[in-house]
C-alpha cells in the first residue's frame, strides 16, 4: 500500500492517506503505457482523408495529341497524375485505423502512469476544494501556496462547476473527475492533485 500526505487547502498538512496497493505503488510498463497512447492517438483520427485518383478526375478520355512526331512526351489522357489537375497518386483513402486495447491493458496503463507520477513527487493530495463562487484568484492563491507550477490537473470525486469556471482562464490548469481520468490525462500534466474523496473514487474504479 502506499501512503501520500494529505494537504489542506491553506497549505498545512493534515495528515497521511493510505490508498490500496496497485495504483500508486503498482510495477510501471512503459510499453504497456507506449501501446495504450499510441491507440488513443490513432483513435482519435477520423481515418476520412481522400483523393482523387486518375480514375475520379473528370475529363474527356481523348488522347492529348498524336503518339509520334510532335517531339512533346507520349500522353495517353488529362487524367494523368503528370498533369496539372490530374489524378494523386499514392495518395491518402478513407479507413479504418481504429486499434483496440483491453480493458486490462488501459488499466495497467493508467496505473503505471499514476504510479511514475507518484515515484517522482508529482503526486498531491488535498483535503477538498471549498470553493463555492467561480473566482480565478482562488485557483491562482492555491497553486502559489502549495507550490505547484507548470501544468496542473485538478481531480475531484465529481464535477465542481465553480472550480471548473475559476480555472476556465487559466491555461496550465485543467479539471477532471476521478471516473473519467485517462492515461493521457496523467501523461500531459506535470502535477496531479487529487482531492481525498477523489482517490477514494480512483480506488473503487481500478481495485482489482
Amino acid at each position: 500500500m502506499a501512503t501520500l500526505k494529505i494537504y489542506r487547502y491553506d497549505g498545512r498538512e493534515s495528515g497521511d492517506l493510505t490508498v490500496k496497493e496497485g495504483i500508486f505503488d503498482a510495477e510501471i510498463s512503459p510499453a504497456t503505457a507506449h501501446r495504450a497512447h499510441v491507440a488513443h492517438l490513432a483513435n482519435m483520427r477520423q481515418g476520412t482523408a481522400a483523393t482523387k485518383t486518375r480514375g475520379d478526375v473528370a475529363g474527356t478520355g481523348a488522347k492529348p495529341w498524336r503518339q509520334k512526331g510532335t517531339g512533346r512526351a507520349r500522353a495517353g489522357n488529362k487524367q494523368s497524375p503528370v498533369w496539372r489537375h490530374g489524378g494523386v497518386a499514392h495518395g491518402p483513402h478513407p479507413r479504418d485505423i481504429e486499434l483496440k486495447v483491453p480493458k486490462k491493458m488501459k488499466r495497467k496503463a493508467l496505473v503505471s502512469a499514476l504510479t511514475a507520477r507518484a515515484n517522482e513527487d508529482r503526486i498531491h493530495i488535498v483535503d477538498e476544494f471549498p470553493i463555492e463562487a467561480p473566482k480565478t484568484k482562488e485557483v491562482v492563491g492555491f497553486l502559489a501556496r502549495h507550490d505547484l507550477t507548470g501544468k496542473v490537473l485538478l481531480v475531484t470525486e465529481k464535477m465542481h462547476e465553480a472550480l471548473l469556471k475559476s480555472s476556465a482562464n487559466l491555461q496550465k490548469v485543467s479539471v477532471q473527475v476521478a471516473s473519467d481520468l485517462s492515461l493521457d490525462d496523467v501523461l500531459d500534466c506535470d502535477t496531479l492533485v487529487f482531492t481525498k474523496d477523489a482517490v477514494r473514487a480512483l480506488e473503487e474504479r481500478l481495485g482489482q
